[in-house]
């Protein structure tokens, strides 16, 4: 068995391993650039989702500001609960002891 032979039944297994590799290589390529596209399409839903939270949390702050309104909840005072606003002398201050 000579030098020569031993080179030709290496050959084959060679060339295979190389075009194995190469696949390998093929597919895992192809998987990251999967991998990246995916994360790609995530980051812009959630920039959109973002953007739908802040419109909403806007609306809230608003809606907060409507309803602490110092002539809403005198209204509802009124309307609903027949208060109004205290007469002079009406009004008593107690003394914080505490302090």
């Amino acid at each position: 068995m000579g030098h020569n032979e031993t080179g030709k039944k290496l050959k084959p297994l060679l060339y295979g391993f190389l075009i194995m590799a190469l696949f390998m290589e093929f597919f895992v390529f192809a998987w990251a650039r999967v991998q990246c596209v995916q994360i790609g399409y995530e980051t812009a839903n959630a920039w959109e989702e973002r953007k739908v939270l802040l419109e909403q949390q806007e609306m809230l702050k608003a809606q907060v500001a409507y309803l602490q309104s110092p002539r809403r909840i005198m209204q509802i005072g009124k309307e609903q609960f027949g208060l109004s606003m205290p007469r002079p002398g009406q009004v008593v201050v107690v003394a914080n002891e505490m302090q």
